[in-house]
Parts: C-alpha cells; sequence; structure tokens
C-alpha cells in the first residue's frame, strides 16, 4: 500500500492523501511523488499544474513583462525638426505626459512593494507559529486557556483530532478554569520530524480555590515544515 510522503499515512490510488492533502501524483505525467518538491522529477511540470498550464503561466508571465517596457519617444531633435519641415507644433502638455506616466508606474511599485511586506509578515507570524515543537505546544496551551477549540484542533494532525479533542473535554472542569503555560522541561527528537515535548502547566480555579502545576507530555510529527500534535500523555 503506498504511503504519503508528507505525513507518512497509507493512502491506496488517492490522488490527495486522506489525512494531510498533499497532493500524491504529477498532473502531467502521472509520476508518483516520493519527495516534498517543487516540479516533477519525471517530467520537469511544476506540482498541480500540466504542461498546457505551466507554459500559459509563463506567457502571461512574458506579456506583463513585455507591458511594463518603457515606450520609446521622439526626442526633441526629432520633434525641432518636424516643426521646421512644416509638421504641427508639439504641444507642451502632450510632451508632459511621459513623465506623468513614470509618476505612475513608480506609485504602482511603492504599492506592490506594501503588499509584499505585509505578505511576509503574515507568513512569518502565522507559518512559523508551528515552526519549532515548542511554539505548537506553547500554542496548544494558550488556546486550551482561552478554550478556543478551533486553535487546538488546528495545531493537532487531522486524523488524530477527533481522539484528543475528546481528551481534552472542558465539560466537567468549572468555567474559570485556567491553563497557564510555564515553560518547557526536556525535548527528545527521535528523528528530524518526531519530536516529544515536556511541557510545564498551572491549572487553577478560584471558584474551586485550587491551583497546580502538572507536566503534558506531548508527542508531535512534522509535517511540510509545522510541527503537529500527533499525542498528549
Amino acid at each position: 500500500m503506498r504511503k504519503c510522503y508528507a505525513c507518512d499515512n497509507e493512502t491506496g490510488d488517492s490522488l490527495y492523501c486522506l489525512h494531510c492533502g498533499a497532493l500524491q501524483k504529477c498532473l502531467n505525467c502521472n509520476h508518483i511523488f516520493e519527495t516534498d518538491s517543487k516540479f516533477c522529477g519525471e517530467c520537469g511540470t511544476e506540482k498541480g499544474k500540466k504542461a498546457q498550464q505551466q507554459e500559459h503561466s509563463l506567457n502571461e508571465q512574458q506579456s506583463i513583462h513585455n507591458e511594463n517596457q518603457p515606450v520609446a519617444h521622439a526626442s526633441s531633435a526629432t520633434a525641432v525638426n518636424q516643426s521646421s519641415n512644416g509638421a504641427a507644433p508639439v504641444n507642451q502638455a502632450n510632451a508632459q505626459q511621459p513623465a506623468k506616466k513614470s509618476l505612475n508606474v513608480k506609485w504602482v511599485i511603492g504599492i506592490v512593494a506594501v503588499i509584499a511586506i505585509a505578505a511576509a509578515l503574515y507568513f512569518f507570524v502565522f507559518n512559523n507559529a508551528q515552526g519549532t515543537p515548542e511554539e505548537t505546544v506553547e500554542n496548544f496551551i494558550s488556546a486550551m486557556d482561552a478554550h478556543k477549540n478551533e486553535k487546538m484542533e488546528a495545531l493537532i494532525r487531522p486524523s488524530n483530532r477527533k481522539e484528543l479533542m475528546e481528551d481534552v473535554d472542558f465539560t466537567d472542569l468549572p468555567a474559570d478554569t485556567r491553563f497557564e503555560f510555564l515553560g518547557v522541561g526536556e525535548v527528545d527528537f527521535e528523528s528530524d520530524s518526531i519530536a516529544y515535548v515536556e511541557a510545564d502547566v498551572r491549572i487553577s480555579s478560584k471558584t474551586e480555590g485550587e491551583s497546580d502545576s502538572i507536566y503534558f507530555d506531548f508527542e508531535l510529527l512534522k509535517i511540510k515544515n509545522k510541527w503537529y500534535i500527533v499525542d498528549i500523555y
């Protein structure tokens, strides 16, 4: 049975992994992906595209590049010659048009640069929330403290979400129960993609008048450069 290169779960003949959603075959030549590469190692087509789509995308990029090329304008000497030969004199307002166009291009470039910086910041803040096993665990504890089930589920591997979310059910706890992340104890790496993290957590409730510090042990799996929780002890 074939396994997914991204999460190592069995995928059968599915085009996409049923566990993590990773594309399993090249859409152009049906070559089976064995690594998380951007292009097919068999035909060179970009992952998720067919050869015709890739060629169309390249043509669009070339067309945009050609449209952005500056248009050559007649020199002032040519304009003077046309005037001396009886041609209509150059209108001063029209002569200033290229300068206005240049200013508009700079304005557009400035907007694109701002958007690119904003996108980079978004990627850094949200995608690096799971950049290390410790970050994933800390964010999970914070989501527990806020009782944010959706945020907790997003940090758990899809195939383990239902089981683990049943283990962290809050129905038997006081409404004011707090989960305070105190720090990380031991961190063990079984491999480059499997890690075990010991987290020190303080659980308290004012209504119950209780407060206790306990350790949670997390098992995590790295999928596409993000660490996901697969078990909690």
